[in-house]
């Protein structure tokens, strides 16, 4: 592998290590919403759900989508 490739593969890497970062801080915590504002975003997102479902279940949905 000539050193050109070496430091692209490298700044690739980094880069995805960098976005995983991300993603990981921007994981919203579902739980301080009421069930209202959970059954928009299911809305929002086009995730099916039970209209009678509880909150934790309406969040394990959002969680499974992420």
């Amino acid at each position: 592998m000539s050193a050109t490739a070496f430091q692209r593969r490298r700044r690739e890497r980094i880069k995805a290590m960098r976005e995983e970062a991300e993603k990981q801080l921007q994981k919203t915590d579902y739980s301080d919403k009421t069930k209202e504002e959970l059954k928009a975003i299911l809305d929002e997102k086009g995730i099916a759900y039970d209209a009678r479902a509880k909150k934790e279940d309406l969040i394990k949905l959002l969680e499974g989508a992420e």
